[in-house]
């Protein structure tokens, strides 16, 4: 154990006992959201956390001509969806399984309309349902409460 981590490039930044708190080197550690085809770690990707599942991106072509893979290091779920705001075609990304396990889209720059910057959103498509579930409980509550309030106004107010 001792020898892995002196393996890894981390500086320790507390100890207690038997307890300590290390540090990765940036350098070692990949975004959330990033192309791996950037060697030299110059992100051409940067993104917006706008909630767990919904990511606002910003993805810099540079002059790419071919088709590039872009990756979400969460596991793989086919609800996620990729957008982009200036594209020609919906849909112009192909939603695939990257490093056996993250959500991975093919992006082919021939789609964008005379941009070099593509501005999108990564959003877990299946949080609708749970919205929708959230307004039907909701509503199922007020006519449960409607309800009942005109059973107890009702009672309340019977000729005997």
């Amino acid at each position: 154990y001792r020898r892995l981590l002196a393996s890894l490039p981390m500086k320790k930044l507390y100890q207690k006992g038997y307890y300590s708190v290390y540090e990765l080197d940036n350098r070692v550690v990949r975004p959330l959201i990033y192309m791996p085809d950037d060697p030299l770690g110059i992100s051409s990707v940067s993104y917006i956390k706008r909630s767990p599942v919904q990511y606002d991106i910003t993805v810099d072509l540079k002059g790419k001509k071919s088709p590039f893979l872009l990756v979400l290091s969460n596991n793989y779920y086919s609800a996620w969806d990729l957008t982009f705001e200036n594209t020609k075609e919906k849909g112009a990304v192909n939603h695939v399984v990257a490093n056996g396990f993250a959500n991975g889209w093919i992006i082919d720059p021939g789609n964008s309309e005379n941009t070099t910057i593509l501005h999108g959103r990564i959003y877990l498509t299946s949080q609708n349902i749970f919205y929708a579930g959230g307004v039907i409980s909701a509503i199922t509550l007020l006519v449960i409460v409607f309800l009942a309030q005109k059973e107890i106004f009702r009672r309340k107010h019977e000729t005997k």
